[in-house]
């Protein structure tokens, strides 16, 4: 064995065990396929959210620029008629 001294980073990499874990050896995990389908569903609807993101992500960016120069326009809606309210 060598010595202490004489030990590089790869060494202690090289000796360390893999998990000893029989759930995972089988091939099987240990998470129930209830949690699973969480995990998923929880994956999803955060891909969905980022997706719409990036959608809308052009309309904000041109808004923010065109606000500083007062090119934007004040476009004001009545909530229940649908009609262009004057500001």
């Amino acid at each position: 064995m060598p010595n202490e001294a004489d030990r590089t980073s790869a060494d202690d990499v090289a000796q360390q065990s893999p998990d000893d874990d029989p759930a995972e050896s089988d091939g099987e995990s240990s998470q129930s396929a209830g949690s699973r389908r969480r995990y998923l569903a929880a994956f999803g609807a955060t891909v969905a959210v980022v997706i719409i993101v990036l959608g809308l992500l052009p309309s904000a960016l041109s808004s923010m620029y065109r606000e500083p120069r007062g090119q934007a326009v004040d476009q004001v809606y009545d909530l229940f008629t649908g009609e262009e309210v004057a500001v």
